[in-house]
């Protein structure tokens, strides 16, 4: 298996700083999003899909330092929240990813609010058979 070096490139039983992919959840305009596993426990990530050119850097840095930190400030049901951010593959001039708690079932209980469901799957991953 080739070394990924784009999200898009990004495939099951590949390994982005210590957690497997899954398989793919989605994609949108600006992320790719993931389901992986870090031992034998499922996390959602959300990859960039633009790496910053060396001149918005820091720029770039600070978004994702902003929306991190909003990320980890704000309670709702909807929101996972945050247990790791960085840059990939390149730590330095990477893809922003976020690493967010295990997926839930649909119906299950959060822990983010009183009664609150996430709807997200869990192991086996029935839903990314297709994956």
């Amino acid at each position: 298996m080739s070394k990924p070096l784009h999200p898009n490139q990004l495939r099951a039983g590949h390994d982005v700083r210590g957690f497997r992919v899954v398989c793919r959840l989605g994609v949108g305009g600006y992320a790719f999003v993931f389901l992986v596993e870090r031992e034998g426990h499922p996390y959602t990530m959300k990859v960039g899909a633009r790496c910053a050119a060396e001149a918005d850097e820091d720029r770039v840095d600070a978004w994702m330092c902003r929306e991190v930190s909003s990320l980890k400030s704000v309670e709702h049901p909807h929101l996972l929240p945050v247990l790791e951010s960085g840059r990939w593959p390149d730590k330095e001039g990477g893809y922003v990813y976020i690493i967010s708690s295990p997926p839930m079932s649909p119906g299950a209980p959060s822990t983010r609010g009183a009664g609150a469901s996430v709807p997200r799957c869990t192991g086996p991953w029935a839903c990314c058979a297709s994956c």
